[in-house]
């Protein structure tokens, strides 16, 4: 029987230690360590700019679809808002709900987008149907639209604004965004 090359044997034995650790952690916990056990594993020389910067952008992702209360799915967001779950997807494809789709094709909507009354968030809908308009934003750059600080807005969130009650500012941005 061969032998294997002692880097893929370092990076098996690093992700059998990792996988027996894992149980229970948050998806984001389990990306970091996933990084660090190769980040172990490989020799500096195999190490790839490029797929640490994937890391972290896996790691930000993950973040994001747990900050705020986490995601819901169509079936769960119907039953917020009061919908059968097609009713939900529905507005999702009409650009009325924020989401995304997971490689299973399943949506998944944030939850900072509803209100504790059961319904959406005013001002968000119409700040979506102008996000719309430029059709090179995918579903993870109007999230990112909601949930970083801008300047403009005085260092606050879009999201921000809207919990405020404060949809007009959002709405303005997001035409500066399409322009």
């Amino acid at each position: 029987m061969k032998s294997k090359p002692l880097v893929e044997a370092t990076v098996d034995h690093e992700l059998v230690q990792l996988l027996r650790t894992m149980k229970g952690l948050k998806p984001v916990d389990v990306v970091e360590r996933v990084r660090i056990a190769l980040s172990r594993a490989i020799p500096t020389t195999l190490k790839s700019p490029l797929a640490e910067a994937l890391f972290r952008g896996i790691e930000a992702r993950q973040r994001i679809k747990e900050m705020e209360g986490g995601t819901l799915s169509a079936e769960e967001a119907g039953r917020l808002l009061g919908l059968v779950k097609q009713a939900v997807i529905d507005r999702y494809n009409k650009g009325r709900l924020l989401g995304w789709r997971e490689k299973q094709g399943a949506i998944r909507f944030p939850v900072w987008q509803f209100r504790e009354d059961g319904h959406v968030l005013g001002g968000l809908p119409e700040a979506l149907g102008v996000l719309a308009q430029n059709k090179r934003l995918d579903d993870w750059a109007k999230v990112l639209f909601f949930v970083n600080p801008r300047d403009s807005l005085k260092n606050k969130r879009p999201l921000d604004l809207l919990r405020k009650g404060e949809a007009e500012p959002v709405i303005e941005l997001a035409r500066a965004q399409v322009e």
